[in-house]
């Protein structure tokens, strides 16, 4: 099996802003306005990938993918870094596909 996966969409946090605007009521409150018509808060990175899974023998395309996430308001440690939404997401993906893989090999 051969997986391939792009990086569509990479952007990094502002940890100002992403800090302000969770401990600063009207700046909170701004930030909900944003993630209620954007679906996301401000400062918060973002990241999307899409891949596929491929039979390494034939070439067949086994599972395709393509997601799209953006960081958590309130992982405060995650918004004092630049990349720290998009490694926190990265690792989240990472962990599910091999949880996926391991149920698919029967290794739960």
């Amino acid at each position: 099996m051969r997986i391939r996966l792009a990086v569509t969409n990479l952007v990094p946090s502002n940890s100002v802003t992403g800090t302000v605007t969770t401990i600063i009521p009207v700046g909170l409150a701004l930030s909900h306005v944003k993630k209620a018509v954007t679906g996301s808060h401000i400062g918060m990175g973002e990241v999307a990938i899409e891949g596929e899974i491929i039979d390494a023998q034939t070439n067949e395309i086994l599972g395709a993918v393509i997601d799209s996430k953006t960081g958590k308001k309130y992982k405060i440690g995650k918004s004092t870094s630049k990349w720290g939404h998009a490694i926190d997401i990265f690792n989240a993906w990472g962990k599910n596909i091999r949880a996926r893989l391991d149920k698919r090999s029967g290794r739960e």
